[in-house]
């Protein structure tokens, strides 16, 4: 039965048909109730006599039932008082039943849910909606070849716009020429006549208006997904770089590190133009800004930054990591690996006035053959640049130049002599003679083969601290591995082999103390003259190979010291050992160890332990010693990978203090690399053809080019397209059709 008191809490909002259709079958309501006062009134009899009467027990009053559903609040019977005179209640009755109102809400009750009066009025609604979704699934078609049009160009890192769009140009840009392609495998005419020169459709979908709001809606789709990995992970670690870029404009980008599904990901969040204002407070209001704009709040565990080596971002006073550490205390600083290692080389050539000046030599000569198409064809292979910021591609270089050594020497004799047939001027042969006569300086030869060596040792690591899974104990192993080598090298048969390797080359070499100097003394001694400086005692050649020896080790010791320097903090993530998988079976046997390193973690990132160290350690136990565990962990052979079998075996909640700091160590971020990768874009992108883009564009078309593989993985979703046209349609109004009427 359907109470009065449900009926009068419907009237505040119109009744759909199908729910007056449910009141209908359940039938009106007729409680058995007294009065107040001394009128009494059989209801009973009423009931019978009236099929529209009904009652509210808890009001004591009667109700026009069909009143109640069809014209509410319009009589006393469907007021939300209802009738409270007794004394004149036949009079109300036959005023009631004669009334417009009351007529029409019966005869309403008796057709509804035999004949849909709207639907037998609308018939006309019912075909024109038709029309109207016929229309909306026909642009829909048109709008999927645009964005699939879109999505295949900024994947690519390709741009949008041409020269010139009109109808008359031989290449109107890529964005159109491909929707031209599309349209040519496609039986549509709508989609064929889009792209047509004389179409008078009035929505073509190819102004750069449409191309940007395309471009946003695709950027809005994948930012949410990143929005919502944010929110759902237990850490996230901050990771900040600049870079200016070919319009001299410097850009900051803002990514974040964390660990979704038992795995790491780093997102880009914003890229920004600092060029204004570089210094530490503004960039850090930038970075905040960022993470805000992503939905990361104070109350969000940041439990890592990591940047360059910048005083205004690393410094201990006033500076960005300073002030992120005040909002959010648990994120440590961590500064790049990738930059320290490139640091301790790049201190030999700071330190090492005769090393600088090796490498500088190194940079001339390929610049000397790389400056010219006709000297580069002299060689059988051009000679690689080297970066003035990656300082560690100086290695290529190095390797290049030793391999091509005899080759190299001999194209700048052809260059220099004055017998050559070419047409070169006089100071190309001038430089030319002067890297000749530097690269056949047996000390130059003599460092070629020693930093061959050195950048051979490090490749390796250089490799290793590119990547995204980074082990601060397979990086601590790394660098005590490279220490030693060093320190292998320094020694008297290393520097035989690479004497031995340079007079390979002896013929090349210039003798300038046999030669001038020679002449010089032999001229003063037949003046007379005895020189103040006696001559060394042993020959030219062993005075040579002592200074060599001196030098070797000078750079060999300059290395270690800037290891040892730069990477003695990195003692500060050893607990990372603890999930290590081929260290379980020491710490099963090493309590001692175990009880250290939980002590480590305590120290540095006190959240993760609080008060429940004894459990982390029965954790810790259980995972070292639980042979069927050992068993399903089989194939994890670093902390990455465990955590990926942890999460596919479901064990987050039977361990959850060891799943929650093993997330914790991959969320800790140790280099900025990826904010590298988004700098390697931003170059491909914004170019010198390019350069006047608006920096929201740039962003936009930079960001979707580096989350390419989350782009992918969204666009391989059945709704990801009518996500992105609802997207469209509800930006603003649209000439065009695109959503479904119901």
């Amino acid at each position: 039965m359907a109470t009065v008191e449900e009926l009068i809490n419907l009237q505040n909002s119109p009744l759909s048909y199908a729910k007056k259709i449910e009141l209908k079958t359940k039938g009106r309501d007729k409680p058995i109730f007294t009065f107040e006062g001394r009128r009494k009134c059989n209801l009973s009899v009423q009931y019978q006599k009236y099929e529209w009467l009904t009652g509210c027990p808890i009001r004591k009053t009667l109700f026009c039932f069909p009143c109640l559903i069809f014209k509410p609040k319009t009589t006393v019977f469907s007021s939300t008082r209802g009738l409270l005179d007794l004394a004149n209640f036949s009079n109300h009755v036959k005023r009631h039943i004669k009334s417009p109102t009351h007529l029409a809400a019966i005869t309403s009750l008796k057709l509804i849910g035999k004949v849909r009066i709207d639907e037998m009025l609308n018939e006309e609604f019912k075909t024109l909606r038709n029309m109207h979704n016929e229309e909306v699934r026909k642009n829909r078609e048109m709008m999927r070849h645009h964005i699939k049009a879109a999505l295949f160009l900024v994947c690519q890192g390709l741009s949008f716009r041409g020269h010139s769009e009109s109808t008359d140009s031989p290449n109107r840009g890529n964005f159109i020429e491909l929707i031209k392609l599309l349209s040519e495998f496609s039986s549509d005419p709508l989609i064929k006549n889009c792209v047509s020169p004389d179409h008078s459709l009035p929505f073509s979908g190819l102004s750069p208006d449409i191309q940007n709001d395309l471009i946003k809606c695709l950027y809005d789709q994948v930012r949410g997904e990143i929005e919502n990995r944010i929110k759902g992970a237990p850490f996230i670690s901050i990771i900040a770089d600049d870079t200016t870029d070919i319009s001299n404009t410097s850009q900051m980008a803002v990514s974040v590190r964390l660990v979704h599904n038992g795995s790491v990901f780093e997102h880009l969040i914003d890229l920004v133009n600092v060029s204004a204002d570089r210094s530490a407070n503004n960039l850090a209001c930038v970075i905040c800004e960022s993470l805000e704009s992503v939905g990361v709040t104070k109350n969000t565990s940041v439990i890592g930054q990591s940047y360059d080596g910048a005083s205004n971002m690393m410094g201990k006073h006033n500076s960005v990591q300073t002030k992120i550490k005040e909002i959010w205390p648990s994120a440590n600083f961590v500064h790049c690996y990738a930059h320290k290692w490139a640091l301790v080389a790049q201190s030999v050539s700071k330190n090492i006035p005769l090393v600088s000046i090796f490498f500088g030599f190194l940079q001339n000569l390929t610049t000397f053959f790389r400056a010219s198409p006709k000297r580069a064809s002299m060689l059988s292979s051009p000679l690689p640049l080297a970066s003035t910021t990656r300082w560690l591609t100086r290695g290529k270089s190095v390797c290049a130049i030793s391999s091509k050594y005899c080759e190299i020497f001999n194209v700048l004799e052809n260059i220099s002599s004055e017998s050559s047939a070419c047409s070169i001027d006089c100071y190309t042969r001038a430089e030319a003679k002067g890297l000749r006569y530097q690269l056949g300086n047996c000390e130059n030869v003599f460092l070629l083969f020693f930093f061959r060596k050195v950048f051979a040792l490090s490749d390796m690591m250089t490799k290793k601290l590119q990547g995204v899974m980074i082990d601060p104990a397979e990086i601590s192993s790394k660098v005590a591995d490279y220490r030693a080598n060093l320190c292998e090298l320094r020694s008297e048969v290393s520097f035989q082999t690479f004497v031995e390797e340079a007079k390979q080359y002896e013929p090349y070499f210039f003798n300038h103390e046999k030669r001038v100097p020679q002449i010089n003394e032999q001229h003063l001694l037949d003046s007379g003259y005895t020189p103040s400086r006696p001559k060394p005692s042993s020959s030219s050649s062993q005075f040579e190979k002592d200074k060599l020896k001196r030098l070797m080790y000078e750079i060999i010791d300059t290395l270690i010291f800037q290891l040892d320097q730069r990477f003695e903090n990195i003692e500060s993530l050893q607990w990372i050992k603890l999930f290590q998988p081929s260290r379980f079976d020491v710490l099963k046997a090493d309590a001692f160890e175990v009880v250290r390193l939980v002590n480590e973690l305590k120290k540095h990132h006190p959240d993760l332990v609080q008060e429940e160290e004894e459990k982390l350690r029965n954790e810790l136990h259980i995972l070292f010693t639980d042979s069927d565990l050992r068993v399903a962990l089989g194939e994890a052979n670093d902390p990455s990978t465990l955590l990926k079998q942890m999460h596919s075996l479901d064990l987050c909640d039977a361990l959850p203090l060891v799943s929650k700091a093993l997330m914790a160590s991959q969320t800790i971020a140790l280099t900025s690399v990826t904010c590298e990768r988004t700098f390697s874009v931003l170059r491909r992108i914004k170019t010198y053809l390019r350069s006047t883009m608006t920096q929201e564009r740039m962003k936009q078309l930079v960001f979707l080019s580096i989350e390419t593989s989350l782009l992918k993985h969204l666009s391989g979703e059945c709704s990801f397209v009518d996500t992105i046209i609802d997207k469209f349609a509800s930006m603003k109004d649209r000439q065009v059709k695109l959503l479904y009427r119901k």
